[in-house]
């Protein structure tokens, strides 16, 4: 999985939550069908984050949102806290769960945000224990393209 433009796709991801609690019908005035939902008028990237199918479900009835899907609304989701300049501890431990998201590319999506987020020392103990574990080629290749930032920051072992 290569997340490829992820700057663009972030902007993608704000877009649509921000479409979503908007609204994007000009035409729609003050009607209270059209106006935006509570939950929507702030949502926050860590709650969105955390959905599952059933809560992005019920988050997203009725929107046009819901039609691109729980996996790919959490990529953007990643890709949009991946690309916070300085990001909360809140932000840190949902990318954390994410890894361990049973799609492999909301995983993906969750290495590459950690890969910006995470100091060296925890992207290197993350990289370590998942690597091993993990069995989408795709995801495993984030991990190893993460190779070099955690790798650069670790001195080598002293010879014996």
């Amino acid at each position: 999985m290569s997340c490829g433009r992820r700057s663009a796709t972030a902007s993608s991801a704000v877009t649509i939550v921000w479409q979503s609690a908007r609204g994007t019908n000009s035409r729609a005035g003050h009607e209270p069908d059209f106006l935006p939902r509570a939950a929507l008028t702030a949502p926050r990237l860590a709650e969105l984050a955390a959905l599952d199918d059933a809560g992005f479900r019920a988050l997203f009835a009725g929107t046009s949102v819901k039609r691109t899907g729980r996996d790919r609304f959490l990529r953007n989701v990643l890709i949009a806290i991946g690309n916070v300049p300085q990001p909360s501890r809140e932000l840190v431990a949902a990318v954390l769960r994410a890894l361990d998201d049973p799609s492999p590319l909301v995983r993906g999506a969750a290495v590459w945000a950690f890969g910006r987020i995470a100091g060296a020392d925890d992207l290197a103990a993350e990289a370590d224990a998942r690597l091993k574990h993990e069995s989408d080629a795709a995801v495993s290749m984030e991990w190893r393209r993460l190779a070099p930032t955690y790798a650069a920051s670790v001195p080598p072992e002293p010879p014996t």
